[in-house]
């Protein structure tokens, strides 16, 4: 959809958007099979958000300012932040 329509940041903010809607209708759900799709809607509007936001980061890393995206950098420190985002909540 994000290539359909030409708009990363448009197609992450509706995904993000349906995602928290679905958690919140998660607390109505009082069905087996209600509880299944309104879970399902969630996972299939929150699936592609981590592939968005990878590319509209790699987008923000221009070249022209840097002289080269090195993307390496870039997701070994998205990594390492998950890591120690990570280490931080387990100790809460």
């Amino acid at each position: 959809l994000a290539d359909l329509f030409g708009s990363l940041r448009l197609v992450f903010a509706s995904c993000a958007v349906i995602s928290a809607a679905a958690a919140v209708a998660l607390i109505r759900a009082d069905t087996f099979w209600l509880l299944f799709a309104v879970a399902l809607l969630q996972a299939a509007a929150l699936a592609p958000t981590t592939s968005i936001a990878d590319a509209l980061s790699v987008n923000l890393a221009n070249p022209r300012v840097t002289g080269r995206v090195q993307y390496g950098r870039l997701r070994g420190s998205a990594s390492a932040a998950f890591v120690l985002g990570t280490l931080s909540a387990g100790q809460l």
